[in-house]
């Protein structure tokens, strides 16, 4: 009986050593996950900051030096002509142009 239970002993040390080299793996492997997740989002976070500045600046300049026209902005009301266009009621079409779809994209 002693050799069985060395046998036992035994088993359960490699079995025992086994899962402590995995949890060791794990944990070198989260923090080392973590940490480049980290560095990821630090490293998006400035060159968001460094590029978007400028990129901005030149946005509002651009949307300052040109305002923006929608089609009700000369219209006297809201109501259909006799053309089928949207204009005031006498039907007169506007002479701007057609509204511009604006998109934030980043």
């Amino acid at each position: 009986m002693t050799n069985s239970e060395d046998a036992r002993t035994l088993n359960r040390r490699r079995q025992l050593a086994r899962v402590a080299l995995l949890k060791r793996r794990t944990a070198v492997a989260s923090v080392l996950g973590f940490a480049a997740f980290f560095g990821l989002a630090a490293q998006h976070v400035v060159a968001k900051t460094s590029s978007g500045s400028t990129a901005s600046r030149a946005r509002e300049s651009s949307l300052s030096a040109s305002s923006a026209s929608f089609f009700d902005d000369d219209s006297g009301g809201f109501s259909f002509g006799s053309s089928g266009t949207i204009g005031s009621s006498s039907g007169t079409s506007s002479t701007t142009s057609p509204p511009v779809a604006q998109s934030s994209v980043s």
